[in-house]
């Protein structure tokens, strides 16, 4: 058997075409909730290393960070830091290799 199927409506069409905007810029954050999450989400790299089989919620995680002492919260914060301003240093430029065009190459 063979199917119809109806052709669109033109109405449809202009009514994409019609709301069509572009969209919204992105979301401007205040930074702190970044820096949050960043030292979380280094503290799970370190906790998936020594707990290779965890499979839990982010809900479930975030109540495990939230439950870490305040030394270790400090930790991460420190290396949230110094990766933040690693980030931010200039990437170092290398001298080019000059070759002497009268060298002989052996």
């Amino acid at each position: 058997k063979n199917l119809k199927i109806p052709a669109p409506t033109n109405s449809v069409l202009l009514t994409a075409v019609a709301t069509n905007q572009a969209p919204a810029g992105p979301k401007k954050s205040n930074g702190k909730s970044l820096k949050a999450k960043e030292d979380r989400n280094l503290y799970l790299l370190d906790y998936l290393k020594t707990h290779p089989d965890y499979k839990g919620t982010e809900g479930q995680f975030t109540a495990i960070w939230k439950s870490c002492d305040p030394a270790t919260k400090v930790k991460f914060e420190d290396l949230s830091k110094t990766l933040a301003r690693e980030r931010k240093k200039p990437a170092q430029t290398t001298t080019p290799l000059v070759l002497n065009a009268t060298s002989a190459v052996s």
